[in-house]
């Protein structure tokens, strides 16, 4: 874990998955606002603010 924490591995992949993440919720805009839709978007948001 070290090794990973020492060259920036966990913020390089928490910027990648906050990308990812944000072109999600831009995918899920498109569609009519259902509470399908919410949960989604709210499983993206969860996804991004779990810590393990």
């Amino acid at each position: 874990m070290a090794a990973i924490e020492s060259t920036g591995g966990l913020e390089y992949t928490a910027r990648l998955a906050q990308a990812e993440a944000d072109h999600a919720l831009a995918a899920l805009a498109v569609l009519p606002d259902t509470p399908y839709r919410a949960a989604l978007a709210a499983l993206v948001r969860f996804a991004i603010a779990r810590q393990h």
